[in-house]
């Protein structure tokens, strides 16, 4: 018969080693936790992102509007993950093997108001989402205008030559963004950053920011997919030339 005292010891013995579980399950991984209002009963998703698409996901059900998740991972290179609640629904962060990122967001817009800590790259992902959010916002404005307008010449003139002035302001801003973050791979997304039909940082014409930003990464992370495939493109623009 089990006295109190070996009932207690037991006790102890099973929360430790959850405690130890937990904390092996971190450190070989990374940990996505956190609160998403009004999506109770939904998935989420994390979806791990390489230059070839999507190459592995787990989802997790969303309960009293809380989610845990461990994501396996096999090297110490950041990577870009898509969280989603659908294909519609869904922002792209950065994570390192043992971070635990904590998320809170609504679920009618994740890219839209989602706020990330745990992870210096996933912050600067999500400084990217909200510069980019303003971008938007500002231009869809201006097209509404536009096309409330089409007899007034004068006035799309100068719809137009705000949207160039907002478009040549947001390039500035990745460009000064890549500039104080080399050593990041969150500067990746602020170069390939594009909104519909608008390419801010055209690859043709900016290979002298890529290749300084290629160099800055490599050295850090020689063999992270994302820098590789990098330094692929640049060796296909030097054959071209």
């Amino acid at each position: 018969m089990k006295t109190k005292k070996n009932k207690k010891a037991i006790g102890l013995a099973a929360l430790l080693l959850c405690l130890l579980c937990m904390g092996c399950n971190k450190q070989n991984g990374i940990m996505f936790e956190g609160d998403i209002s009004g999506a109770e009963g939904k998935f989420l998703t994390v979806s791990l992102m390489t230059p070839d698409g999507e190459t592995a996901s787990d989802s997790v059900q969303i309960k009293n509007g809380y989610f845990q998740l461990t994501f396996p991972m096999n090297d110490e290179n950041p990577h870009f993950f898509r969280i989603s609640l659908r294909n519609d629904n869904a922002f792209t962060t950065l994570a390192t093997k043992g971070e635990k990122l904590s998320l809170v967001a609504d679920a009618a817009s994740l890219v839209r108001n989602y706020s990330i800590s745990g992870g210096t790259d996933a912050e600067l992902m999500q400084k990217l989402d909200r510069q980019l959010s303003l971008f938007v916002d500002s231009t869809e404005i201006l097209m509404e205008w536009y096309n409330l307008n089409t007899n007034d010449d004068t006035l799309r003139e100068q719809i137009e030559r705000a949207y160039n002035q907002i478009t040549a302001n947001h390039t500035t801003f990745l460009r000064q963004f890549i500039q104080e973050n080399p050593q990041s791979l969150s500067s990746l997304a602020a170069f390939y950053q594009r909104y519909n039909q608008c390419i801010f940082l055209p690859e043709e014409e900016n290979l002298d920011l890529l290749k300084m930003l290629y160099d800055s990464l490599q050295k850090q992370y020689p063999d992270s997919e994302d820098v590789m495939w990098v330094g692929e493109r640049l060796k296909e623009k030097a054959q071209q030339d």
